[in-house]
């Protein structure tokens, strides 16, 4: 018996998990610890300094940064995000997005009996969610 599969993915729709972080400089000039990058999907947070006042809040890599202090920072560059956050006085609060697509599965099988020669067909679909609690297999 022969068998044939084929497979596809593709992107399905977003789960999104908000994320806030408030925070309090000791100083104006005190760095916060962050590293910005631009990304397909706006300005992301590319870095947490361990030692930063950021590093004990649930800001984490890869976040989509939405609004700095309530000022909306989505389709500003890293530059003009850094100079926001430069600005700002002791009080700091980050809102950031954790967009993670859900993928659907579908596998084609194609097998051929040698018995009789037919040919049979089977599609089987699937969809992998985000584990929010980010469990390993085991």
């Amino acid at each position: 018996e022969q068998q044939h599969i084929k497979a596809a993915a593709a992107i399905t729709h977003y789960i999104t998990m908000f994320y806030t972080a408030a925070i309090t400089k000791q100083s104006k000039n005190q760095p916060i610890g962050i590293g910005l990058e631009d990304t397909d999907y706006g300005i992301a947070i590319s870095s947490i300094n361990p030692e930063g006042p950021l590093s004990q809040t649930s800001l984490k890599p890869g976040l989509k940064l939405l609004i700095i202090n309530n000022i909306e920072v989505s389709g500003l560059s890293p530059k003009e995000v850094g100079k926001i956050l430069n600005n700002v006085g002791d009080k700091l609060v980050l809102s950031a997005v954790d967009i993670v697509p859900d993928i659907t599965f579908q596998v084609n099988t194609s097998r051929k009996s040698k018995r009789d020669n037919r040919q049979t067909n089977e599609r089987v679909v699937a969809t992998m969610k985000r584990d929010i609690n980010d469990a390993t297999p085991t």
